[in-house]
Parts: C-alpha cells; sequence; structure tokens
C-alpha cells in the first residue's frame, strides 16, 4: 500500500496584507507517494505560469473531530 509521504504545494498568487507587506498563496498541486519501488512524484494540477518550484510539505494529520467540521 501506497503512503503519502510529502505534500507538494506551490505559490498560485501574491497580495498585499494590511501592513503593505507581498504575501503569497500557495495551493496543493500533488503528493509524494512512498511505493514498493521508490518514491513517486504525482502532480494533480500546475498552477498557471508556474516557474517549477515548488514546497515538500510534511502531510497534516486529520483528527476525527475535525472531520465533524465538513459541511455537506
Amino acid at each position: 500500500m501506497s503512503k503519502v509521504v510529502k505534500i507538494v504545494k506551490a505559490s498560485v498568487s501574491t497580495y498585499t496584507d494590511k501592513d503593505g507587506k507581498v504575501k503569497h498563496r500557495y495551493r496543493k498541486i500533488g503528493d509524494v507517494i512512498d511505493t514498493s519501488t521508490g518514491w513517486m512524484l504525482v502532480l494533480d494540477t500546475t498552477p498557471f505560469n508556474w516557474n517549477g518550484r515548488a514546497f515538500l510539505n510534511d502531510p497534516e494529520e486529520r483528527k476525527p473531530e475535525d472531520l465533524d467540521d465538513i459541511q455537506f
């Protein structure tokens, strides 16, 4: 069974906060998964005008109580 090792996130846009600092918005674009033959990169999407750079973040564990907040 494959396991998600890292979450791939990329900057998709910028904005200016109330203090005048430029900040970035990030979106998940894929996963790095551990397979029986090694790690594999799986991209779900590529942002418009993407420069090819992305962050590899540890997956966040979702607690069962977090799932109660999902609106259906």
